[in-house]
This record gives structure tokens, sequence and C-alpha cells, in this order.
């Protein structure tokens, strides 16, 4: 070996095993060294190092990044992107090349950190290298700790969970906003006596967790041998069973169509979905043709 120059040695067979042996000189002596004990101990990567200062790992290779982007990692769905001053962001199915723009066919999302603030973005499917245009989902602000639902709703996924409002004081069973619920019913409407022919009717609710608002109204088409109270049913949900006391747990107010200087209430049954329509002396309502009736009323359910 000595007697030649490396230049004309005869060329290794890459990639090597491993095995081959190299000569050193160690405390003085000329001792030989396997290629493998070379990197014996030390964290070897497939990482390289862009011209530009980006890191690609797994030998990723960058498309164009713009002068303001001092660190971008790159890897086939995603990419993470750092600017100079306090904001970063990962995305997924997604890179930025003076824009950001679809990695591959597909969803893209991305997490955003800017001033202390953190958003959430999402995009729909796209097609690889077309530009991505997110929308802002989800935001926690740093200034105020808020929390918005930028686009959409806050939904909960478990029945009988809901807003805690426990951080408040009081004194209650319970400070939890487990439901809350708007829709529409149908009131069925008969007479306390004879026979009511046809009527037509609608109703509105609203739930706040165990309060319930009914409003309803129903119009009087033929009377036929109706009379005495108005009796109401299949009102949206059953009221609350009382141990004890009267059986009525909601009263309301009534308006009636056509005028006649009466005084009405509107009665819910206790643990059911039934009601009445009476005069303050618990007498019938007036029953004619045309004649219709306006009640809104509050009752608590189990």
């Amino acid at each position: 070996m000595a007697d030649k120059k490396i230049s004309a040695l005869t060329a290794a067979t890459t990639p090597l095993a491993g095995t081959e042996v190299l000569p050193i000189v160690q405390g003085g002596s000329t001792v030989k060294v396997s290629v493998a004990d070379l990197t014996a101990g030390r964290a070897v990567s497939a990482s390289t190092l862009a011209t530009t200062g980006n890191l690609a790992l797994g030998g990723a290779t960058f498309s164009a990044w713009t002068v303001y982007d001092p660190g971008t990692v790159e890897k086939t769905y995603g990419a993470f992107w750092a600017s100079f001053t306090d904001q970063s962001r990962f995305g997924l199915n997604a890179y930025y090349a003076f824009q950001w723009v679809y990695k591959q066919n597909g969803f893209s999302s991305q997490y955003e950190q800017t001033s202390g603030s953190h958003k959430f973005y999402t995009a729909p499917s796209g097609t690889t290298g077309n530009p991505i245009t997110y929308t802002q989902a989800l935001t926690v602000d740093q200034a105020t700790n808020n929390v918005t639902a930028n686009v959409g709703n806050f939904v909960v996924g478990t029945s009988g969970k809901g807003i805690d409002f426990s951080a408040t004081p009081g004194t209650g069973t319970s400070e939890l906003l487990a439901d809350y619920e708007e829709g529409t019913w149908t009131p069925t409407i008969a007479s306390q006596t004879g026979a009511l022919t046809s009527y037509s009717s609608i109703g509105y609710y609203t739930k706040v967790g165990r309060t319930i608002t009914v409003f309803g109204s129903f119009l009087i088409t033929s009377v036929g041998t109706a009379g005495g109270k108005a009796l109401i049913s299949n009102l949206p949900f059953t009221s609350l069973n009382l141990p004890a006391g009267p059986d009525v747990i909601g009263t309301g107010v009534v308006r009636e169509y056509n005028a006649t200087g009466l005084t009405y209430f509107v009665n819910i049954n206790d643990n059911a979905t039934t009601g009445n329509i009476c005069t303050s002396l618990n007498g019938a309502i007036v029953w004619l043709d045309t004649y219709g009736y306006l009640f809104s009323v509050t009752y608590q359910t189990a």
C-alpha cells in the first residue's frame, strides 16, 4: 500500500458492509478498525441540511419557500413552519410555496400559534399543488382566554353533559346546563262536556334545563256540542310529579281571538302532558265557531 497513491487503488464496492477495516494510529501504534466501529455509539440520521438552512427530514426535498421562512420541516403529508417573530404552524396535507398548497389530493387542516393565541383551520378536499383556502374554525384568544367557534357550533357529544357553572357561587343542587331545545308541538283540544267537531292548532316550545315554556293556539272551525273547559293534551314534555300539594304545576295567560271581556287561565296538570283553559272561576270558556285562543305557560319537567 505504501508504494501506491490512493488514486491508484481499486475502488471499493459500495455500499460498505461495515466489516471493512482501516489503519489508524492509536497510542503510537498502527492498528486496524472496522468501518462499523467508526460510528459505534454515535447517532446517525438520514437528515440533510439544505443550502437555505432548512432541515429536510428523511431526505425530503423542498419546494420554494419564501424569504420569511427561517425554518420549515416537510414530510410526506405534513409541514411545520415557523416565522422569525411570533408565529408557527403545523399543517396536514399542506406545504408553503409563497402560499399554502395541497401536498396530496384530499382534505387539509392547520394548527397555528400567533402571539400566544391558538387557531385551528380546516379546508375542503383539494388537488395536489392547488392553493388551499382555509376556514378558521376555532380560536383560543391570548388576551381574553376566550374560546370562539368561528363558523360552527359547540356540540355536546354525550347526553347529560353540558356547560358547568359550578365555578360561580351558588347553593343549588346542580349548576350544569345540560339541555336546551326548541321545537314545535300540536296541541290536542277537547271540550269538558259535549264534543268539539273540528278545530286547527299549532304550538311552539323552548326547553332550558328542566324549565319548559310552551305557546299554543287553536281556532274553532265547527263547535259541535262543545262546552265547559277547553282540555289540552299532547304537551311536548311530561310535567313534574309533585309528591304533595295541588295538582296544577303551571299557570299561564290566555288571549282569545274575539274579545268577550272574560278572563281566562291555562293550567298544566302535574305528572302529565295535559292541562286546561278555563275562567278565573274554573268555569267554561266561550265555545263559538271562528273563536280561538292563544295561550302561553311555563312549567317544570322531571
